[in-house]
């Protein structure tokens, strides 16, 4: 059965997720969430007023009814049933409320975890559109349905939806902003230049230039260039002779050298002051 392959739509898209979990790319639908909890806290809030209302009626006005009024001071008095096995109705809007609440607070920590889950790169987004394109036959299209373009396509690379969340991140593409922007724009440019250069990379979810190699490169050059600059330096102030102009040129390598270590590594804020102030 493993030999089998999988119908081309859903059930194939599927596969290639499963092959490259980082492509495992899905929407939160984060405007219904919220929409589904607002009308939760309203509803919430009006039981809560109910609640309040009643716990005064049957403090202040129905004193004489049935010993109500221990009802806030006795939690047995206030479950406990009449001679028709009924409770009171203040406890019985309260599991109301309890129910309501217990679904109100699932649903938040739902939506808090779904808010956690790392959104894709566009890395991520150009493989699962390209597996979407592989799986084309001909004029026909993997998927037919309105949620078609929900990831883009590759005529339209920035067209997926914005509540999009991934399974896994590639932590190697997400490590500096040259390697983000290698991979997130200057990769698909290039792709699209020479395609024909491309092989395949199931690692990558298909047909894909960034192997190791790529990767390895990336890393090369952040490591020359950090190399280069302090010597570079040294050598421009070599060659000024006034202090005018070394305190000027100083002044202009000084945000060089920030930009750079802010562009090739990926520092905090206290990192890159401590580098640039010593």
């Amino acid at each position: 059965m493993d030999d089998v392959p999988a119908v081309r739509g859903y059930p194939s898209l599927a596969e290639n997720m499963a092959r490259t979990p980082e492509s495992a790319i899905f929407s939160t639908f984060a405007p219904l969430t919220n929409r589904d909890l607002l009308y939760r806290q309203a509803k919430l809030n009006k039981l809560h007023n109910k609640l309040k209302q009643v716990e005064l009626t049957d403090y202040y006005k129905q004193r004489n009814l049935g010993g109500r009024q221990f009802y806030a001071q006795d939690w047995e008095d206030l479950v406990e049933t009449d001679k028709a096995g009924k409770h009171s109705e203040q406890w019985e809007l309260f599991l109301e409320i309890r129910e309501e609440l217990r679904q109100y607070r699932e649903c938040l920590i739902q939506a808090a975890t779904l808010a956690s889950y790392p959104h894709p790169s566009r890395f991520d987004f150009g493989v699962i559109q390209n597996q979407l394109d592989d799986l084309h036959e001909t004029d026909k299209f993997a998927l037919i349905g309105h949620d078609c373009d929900i990831w883009g396509s590759t005529l339209d690379p920035t067209g997926y939806a914005p509540d999009m969340i991934c399974l896994r991140t590639r932590q190697n593409l997400n490590e500096d902003p040259f390697t983000r922007w290698a991979t997130g724009t200057f990769l698909p440019w290039f792709g699209k230049r020479y395609p024909w250069l491309k092989k395949n990379e199931p690692r990558y979810g298909g047909p894909s230039y960034v192997a190791e190699t790529f990767l390895n490169i990336t890393f090369y050059i952040s490591t020359v260039i950090a190399t280069i600059l302090p010597i570079a330096a040294i050598s421009v102030l070599y060659c000024v002779n006034s202090m005018r102009g070394r305190l000027i040129t100083i002044a202009i390598l000084s945000p060089l050298f920030s930009l750079c270590f802010n562009t090739f590594t990926n520092p905090r804020r206290v990192e890159i002051f401590i580098a640039v102030s010593t």
